[in-house]
């Protein structure tokens, strides 16, 4: 019995992060529930049918079964993962209820040197002098 496939994948052999995506899709159990669909992939003449939904025309290109575009080895590979089950990568703050990670440039904002850390006049003009 085959099942509705879930993302139609355009790929090239080729692309290591086809490979990366394919990988994953093993890993997670669905890579029978994949339909590949091969693309010529060119750095130039991008293929008209990858454009269509991706703005970059770029391999790996996905479509999921509800239609949706992905693109982006990362974001197929995160799909992929949330439809087995999500053990590959870990959940997102947000998905966790935690707010987002503090940034590292915050937590010197009370140190005496904070100010240090961004510029308030543009850097001074030195001359080169030539060795020649």
């Amino acid at each position: 019995m085959n099942a509705q496939p879930v993302l139609q994948l355009y790929y090239a052999p080729t692309s290591p992060y086809i490979r990366k995506v394919m990988a994953v899709a093993h890993v997670t159990g669905l890579v029978s529930r994949i339909e590949c669909l091969e693309s010529a992939a060119h750095p130039v003449q991008r293929d008209a049918r990858i454009a269509t939904f991706n703005p970059l025309g770029k391999i790996p290109a996905a479509r999921t079964a509800a239609g949706e575009p992905l693109y982006d080895s990362r974001v197929i590979c995160e799909y992929l993962d949330s439809l087995g089950q999500g053990k590959l990568f870990p959940p997102r703050r947000a998905a966790l209820g935690l707010p987002d990670a503090p940034s590292p440039w915050r937590r010197h904002a009370g140190c005496r040197h904070a100010g240090s850390l961004r510029r308030s006049r543009p850097p001074p003009q030195v001359a080169v002098r030539s060795l020649v």
